[in-house]
C-alpha cells in the first residue's frame, strides 16, 4: 500500500514538472512574440485633407447663330491666338462637307510634310505624333504628353483615313475643290481669342470661377455648388451658347475654405506645399489671398503646374502641407514615460529591452519625429539633452518595442 502512495506521489511529482515547463514554455513564446519595427529617418508631414475649387483663365467663345458646328481642334489642343477651332452653319450638308474637309486636309498635310509614298499615311501621321511628344518631353509638359496619348486612338485613324489611303496626292487636291464647290457660303467661322489649351467641356460655373473675379470670390463662392459637365460636341448650337473655350495653360488658382485655427501657419508665409491626390504629385505654391470670416477664412493659391490633368474638374482633394519635420520616426503608441522621462523600449542586439529617452520635435496623431541627438562619429548612437546631462537616445535601425506596457527596462527578450 506504502508503495502504491510512493508510486502515485512520484507520478504527481513529473505531472508538476511537466505542467511548470509547459508554462515556462509558454512565457517564453510570449516574450518572442513581443512586436518590434524599424527606426528610419523620414519626412512627416502635418496636413490638411481638403476640397478646392479651381480657378482657371476660360476664355468662351459663343455661338453668333443657330446651327451645326464642325471643329478643326482636339479637346487638349494648344493653339496659339486667331487659330481656326470652329465653323458653323445653318444646314447639316455643309456640316458633314466641312468635317470631309478636315480628314482631306489632314492626309494632305501629312503627304506633303514628309513626301510618303502611299500607304504610308498611316505611319507617316504616328510618326508626327510620336515627333511632338518628344518636343513636349524636352519642354517637359508631362500634361500635353498624357492628354496626346489618350487621344491617339489606332481605330479611329484607320476608321477616319482607310477609305483615302490609295489616292494620289493630286487626286486629293481635286477632291477637295469639288467638296469646297459644294459647300455653302453661309457659314461663321470662330479661332482662338488667345494662345492656350482647347476645351468643349462646361459645367456652367465658369463665370462664378473666372480669374476676373479673383478680388471678389468670397467663402460661400468656394463651398461646393451644385454643377453638371457638358460637352458642345456632336450637338446643334444655338445663338449666344458657348462652343468652346481657350484655357490659359499657364497660371491657375485653387480656393478654399479653411479654419482659422490652421491660418497661423500659413499666414505669414509667400508659398506652401499642395499635393496634387489625382495624379499623387506635390507643388510649390504662391499664396494669393486670404481673408478672414469669423471662425473661417478663405485661402486662394496659385500655381502653374499640371493644369492639363485638370481642365475638366471643378473642385479637386489636395493635401495643404503645412508644417514638413525631418528625422527619426517613431509610433507614438510605442512612447512611454519612465522617471519623468519620454522615450521608448529599445531591444538591442542581445535581445535586452533598454529605455531610451526622445526629444520629439514633430508629431501628428500617429507618428513623432524625434531628434537623432549630437553624434561623435558616423552611425554612432547620438545624445540629447535632457534636465542638464547628455544622455543616448535612439539611432537609426533600433528595434522599438511596439507596445510598451507589456515589457520592462533590462528584460531578455529570448
Amino acid at each position: 500500500m506504502a508503495k502504491k502512495k510512493r508510486r502515485a506521489n512520484v507520478l504527481n511529482f513529473i505531472l508538476l514538472l511537466l505542467f511548470l515547463s509547459f508554462l515556462i514554455y509558454l512565457i517564453d513564446n510570449w516574450r518572442v512574440t513581443q512586436e518590434t519595427y524599424i527606426v528610419n529617418e523620414e519626412t512627416l508631414e502635418i496636413k490638411l485633407e481638403l476640397e478646392t475649387a479651381i480657378i482657371k483663365d476660360e476664355r468662351i467663345v459663343y455661338a453668333l447663330s443657330d446651327g451645326d458646328v464642325s471643329f478643326f481642334k482636339k479637346q487638349g489642343d494648344k493653339v496659339k491666338s486667331g487659330i481656326l477651332i470652329a465653323q458653323q452653319f445653318n444646314d447639316y450638308d455643309s456640316k458633314s462637307i466641312t468635317d470631309e474637309l478636315n480628314i482631306i486636309n489632314e492626309i494632305i498635310s501629312v503627304k506633303q510634310g514628309n513626301k510618303v509614298p502611299n500607304g504610308n499615311v498611316g505611319i507617316s501621321y504616328y510618326n508626327e505624333i510620336k515627333n511632338e511628344i518628344q518636343n513636349a518631353l524636352f519642354q517637359k509638359d508631362y500634361g500635353y504628353v498624357m492628354t496626346t496619348v489618350n487621344n491617339l486612338d489606332t481605330n479611329d485613324f484607320n476608321y477616319r483615313y482607310s477609305g483615302y489611303e490609295s489616292y494620289t496626292l493630286q487626286e486629293l487636291i481635286n477632291h477637295r475643290e469639288s467638296l469646297r464647290n459644294n459647300l455653302s457660303a453661309e457659314k461663321i467661322s470662330y479661332y482662338s481669342p488667345g494662345s492656350g489649351i482647347v476645351s468643349y467641356s462646361f459645367d456652367g460655373l465658369e463665370m462664378v470661377y473666372s480669374v476676373n473675379r479673383l478680388e471678389e470670390i468670397n467663402i460661400n463662392d468656394v463651398r461646393k455648388l451644385n454643377y453638371q459637365n457638358y460637352s458642345t460636341l456632336n450637338k446643334t448650337i444655338k445663338n449666344n451658347e458657348p462652343i468652346y473655350k481657350v484655357i490659359d495653360n499657364f497660371d491657375w488658382f485653387m480656393a478654399f475654405e479653411i479654419d482659422k485655427s490652421h491660418m497661423d501657419a500659413i499666414r505669414d508665409q509667400n508659398t506652401l506645399k499642395i499635393r496634387l491626390k489625382k495624379i499623387d504629385k506635390v507643388i510649390n505654391t504662391t499664396i494669393f489671398r486670404v481673408q478672414d470670416y469669423g471662425e473661417k477664412s478663405l485661402l486662394i493659391l496659385q500655381t502653374d503646374k499640371f493644369l492639363h490633368d485638370y481642365l475638366e474638374d471643378r473642385y479637386i482633394n489636395v493635401d495643404v502641407i503645412l508644417k514638413e519635420f525631418n528625422g527619426l520616426k517613431i509610433r507614438k503608441e510605442s512612447i512611454i514615460e519612465q522617471n519623468g522621462l519620454i522615450g521608448v523600449y529599445v531591444s538591442d542586439t542581445n535581445k535586452v529591452v533598454r529605455f531610451r529617452p526622445v526629444d520629439i520635435i514633430g508629431e501628428n496623431m500617429e507618428y513623432a519625429i524625434v531628434d537623432g541627438g549630437e553624434k561623435v562619429s558616423v552611425g554612432s548612437r547620438g545624445r540629447i539633452l535632457v534636465n542638464g546631462e547628455q544622455i543616448n537616445t535612439i539611432k537609426i535601425y533600433d528595434s522599438i518595442i511596439v507596445k510598451p506596457e507589456n515589457v520592462y527596462d533590462g528584460q531578455i527578450l529570448r
